[in-house]
């Protein structure tokens, strides 16, 4: 059994170590093409099946993922730009997307927005609209912001003020459609500095996350 798993580790990191560009696959553009785009894009920024996490890589398979119709690389592309470029215009770009997205109705969306106007990205810095969002994303169930609602509650951040029955109330909302690990979700908001930097509370989060 472990033969066989160091074989296929071996394959995927061999397949990830060459892998062409989207335009370089010789099939007719199409559903296939587009999600092998969009798989091919994900695990470069997640890290998965071999390949070494990196954005910069996986930004092109998403970018072709979206030219070939794929919402869900165009959904993914949005974020990149919006959280991880530095370039203001490609923020603005993936906000103008995330906001279209929301006024057709995506509450996941919501909550991405409520992270932008907190952190300023793509928009104006403005706290009130943000935990307007934040609320809505939640209440909507999506278990992301529910989780940054309470634990924002539990320890007064974002100008709220503490209240451990707000904390108890968003931790335990329903419904939850999303399987999203509260410590996991806590220390990626502090990772990203959604919550106040520091590098103790994000070590001892990152460590329960590992552990729970």
């Amino acid at each position: 059994m472990e033969q066989q798993e160091a074989k296929l580790n071996e394959y995927w990191s061999e397949l990830f170590a060459n892998a062409p560009t989207p335009q370089e696959w010789n099939m007719p553009a199409g559903w296939l093409k587009a999600q092998m785009a969009f798989s091919f894009g994900e695990c470069y920024m997640d890290g998965l099946a071999g390949a070494t996490p990196n954005v910069d890589k996986a930004i092109p398979y998403f970018e072709y993922g979206t030219e070939l119709g794929n919402t869900t690389s165009a959904h993914v592309l949005a974020s990149l730009r919006l959280f991880y470029v530095r370039d203001v215009e490609l923020q603005k770009l993936g906000f103008d997307y995330l906001n279209d997205e929301y006024l057709t109705g995506s509450m996941f969306a919501a909550g991405k927005l409520g992270e932008a106007y907190q952190l300023g990205l793509g928009t104006d810095k403005d706290l009130i609209t943000a935990i307007n969002f934040y609320q809505l994303a939640a209440e909507h169930g999506n278990t992301n912001w529910q989780y940054l609602l309470a634990h924002a509650y539990r320890k007064g951040y974002l100008g709220l003020p503490k209240s451990d029955a707000n904390y108890l109330f968003w931790l335990n909302y329903q419904p939850k459609n999303h399987t999203v690990n509260y410590s996991c979700r806590v220390s990626e908001l502090y990772r990203r500095e959604i919550f106040p930097s520091s590098f103790l509370k994000r070590a001892i989060w990152t460590y329960r996350c590992r552990t729970s």
